[in-house]
């Protein structure tokens, strides 16, 4: 199994930050150059580092969001940084107006709303045990080259930790990203990456089939009761700090993801397999086991392996409540055995009674 380290990797920058979104202001009166994030008149990777400081770092220090809304769409977002850096280094198209002096932005927004069906985010599952760490994926269907992804995952905090990441050690897809960069708040992270910088063209994540290209690492509370299911959900938030989207970049232009897959993080420890009920361990449920169980609580008969086969009802407990309960089951039909019943399973929802052996066949 892959180390469950902090992950990924910054080649070219060395921020530890992610470009996502935020909102241009709407008033369009001040004169500006597009991409002088720095509004020093000159365009450079400076402005590219700025973008980022101000959406992930610092927002005090970007003083004209407009100047860093590079493809002007409306919108301050990672398709932004990667239009600036195909200027500047790839041949890519220049910004538009105004540019290459300044002036003003006359152009309304128009930031995509709705998916295109060109992208589609979907998480994986995991399961792991209270006060450790599990892998999560995310994984990606394209039917475009991507040059750059952002995503924005929201979770229950008082349930999982996020683990950031190492800028050193980041894989994308099993590549070294030209660039990546991470927020991580109380109750969500947002996440940007882009796949190459400095090459004659600007390359990118070639179409992609449900391919997991990235594993994002948390930590399950230890004082998680075995059982819980933890939901990790995608949210696009274009109002909080730092505003962000799950979104691609396709020629520096925003391209809005599907996002079809939602992920479940499990505290489950594992444990035995046992048929709840069957407290003599002969692989059914019969009479035979409410003599065994009450030979047991009250005249010293013997234990079975799996003990927790006996809390007929559930309730974390061996007693006469439990004889009933099988007694109601297995000839009144009033009573529901809880999992694992009528077939062997591990206990999901956990429990102090012991389960340290189980006789029985468990196919």
């Amino acid at each position: 199994m892959k180390a469950l380290k902090p992950l990924l990797t910054l080649k070219i920058l060395t921020l530890g930050i992610v470009v996502a979104c935020a909102a241009a202001p709407a008033v369009h009166a001040q004169p500006f150059i597009r991409g002088d994030a720095l509004q020093d008149n000159l365009l450079n990777i400076g402005d590219s580092i700025r973008i980022g400081q101000w959406l992930y770092a610092d927002n005090s220090l970007l003083i004209h969001p407009e100047a860093a809304d590079v493809n002007d769409n409306g919108v301050v977002e990672i398709a932004d940084f990667v239009y600036l850096q195909s200027t500047l280094f790839a041949g890519g198209p220049v910004p538009p107006a105004p540019y290459p002096g300044q002036g003003i932005d006359t152009t309304p927004p128009n930031f995509p709303t709705t998916p295109t069906g060109n992208l589609e985010f979907r998480l994986g599952d995991s399961v792991g045990c209270p006060g450790s760490q599990v892998l999560l994926q995310f994984r990606v269907t394209s039917t475009e080259t991507m040059e750059a992804l952002s995503l924005r995952l929201t979770y229950d905090s008082t349930l999982l930790t996020y683990i950031p990441n190492d800028p050193a050690e980041v894989l994308i897809n099993g590549q070294f990203p030209g660039y990546f960069g991470e927020y991580v708040n109380s109750d969500f992270v947002s996440i940007g990456m882009v796949f190459n910088l400095v090459s004659p063209t600007l390359g990118g994540l070639s179409p992609q089939n449900d391919t997991a290209i990235f594993e994002m690492v948390f930590e399950i509370h230890p004082s998680v009761p075995n059982g819980t299911v933890i939901p990790i959900n995608f949210s696009d938030d274009l109002s909080f700090f730092p505003p962000s989207v799950n979104q691609g970049s396709v020629l520096g232009q925003a391209v809005r993801a599907d996002m079809i897959g939602l992920g479940t993080i499990t505290a489950f420890c594992g444990g035995e397999e046992f048929l709840r009920g069957d407290h003599n361990e002969d692989s059914t449920v019969s009479i035979s086991d409410v003599v065994h169980l009450i030979d047991f609580l009250f005249t010293g008969g013997p234990a079975s392996g799996c003990e927790r086969s006996g809390d007929t009802n559930g309730d974390e407990a061996i007693d006469i409540a439990d004889a009933i309960t099988l007694v109601s089951a297995l000839f009144e039909g009033s009573t529901t055995i809880p999992a694992p019943f009528p077939v062997c399973d591990v206990d999901l929802v956990g429990s102090p009674v012991p389960c340290a052996t189980y006789a029985g066949a468990c196919p």
